[in-house]
């Protein structure tokens, strides 16, 4: 096991359990709308609509705020992280939870409120991962090495590595910090003599 193995472990757990933490409170958002929702007379499965797309915008601000603010998204990296948690974790928690719901109380007969909390509880595990994996990625880093002086037997050039996770690039540039630019001399083509 390398070194830094137990230290991403630690990191896991904290932001697993802060994801849970938000999900609580999104859960406690989203069985307040369903409940006010079908006290109101909406029925069920469009009430659940409206109170899974509270939680999912609840839970995201609270994401990037709290759970996966370690990961540096500003701006358009935000608006990006928003656009893939509802593509994610967002349409899994719509669709998985209608599909539950009317699977708990249509067919198994639970309560509303009863077959939304086993719905969440099931669904909870998959939408931390696509949370973690897709929809919170950091921002690309590139990874900037120091200038290489390198002798092609043209010039002298000076390599920069930049990699990042999307685009990897070399930049070479010609060296002109007081070394002179070598030019390979041109030769007099030889005469064979017969």
């Amino acid at each position: 096991m390398t070194p830094h193995r137990p230290l991403a472990r630690v990191r896991l757990l904290r932001r697993w359990v802060r994801f849970n933490a938000v999900g609580v409170t999104g859960i406690g958002v989203q069985l307040a709308l369903l409940t006010l929702l079908t006290n109101r007379g909406l029925g069920v499965l469009l009430a659940t609509a409206i109170a899974v797309e509270a939680s999912v915008l609840h839970n995201f601000h609270l994401h990037v705020r709290w759970t996966w603010r370690d990961r540096g998204l500003n701006g358009s990296e935000v608006a990006r992280a928003f656009v893939r948690f509802h593509a994610t974790s967002g349409a899994l928690s719509l669709a998985g939870n209608l599909g539950l719901m009317s699977l708990f109380t249509g067919i198994a007969g639970l309560p509303p409120v009863a077959a939304n909390i086993l719905a969440i509880c099931l669904l909870g595990v998959v939408n931390f991962l696509l949370a973690d994996r897709i929809a919170f990625v950091p921002p690309p880093r590139p990874l900037v090495h120091e200038p290489v002086p390198v002798e092609n037997g043209w010039r002298n050039m000076t390599v920069s590595l930049s990699r990042s996770r999307r685009e990897p690039s070399i930049e070479a540039r010609p060296s002109f910090s007081g070394i002179p630019i070598a030019f390979p001399t041109a030769r007099e083509p030889t005469r064979s003599r017969n």
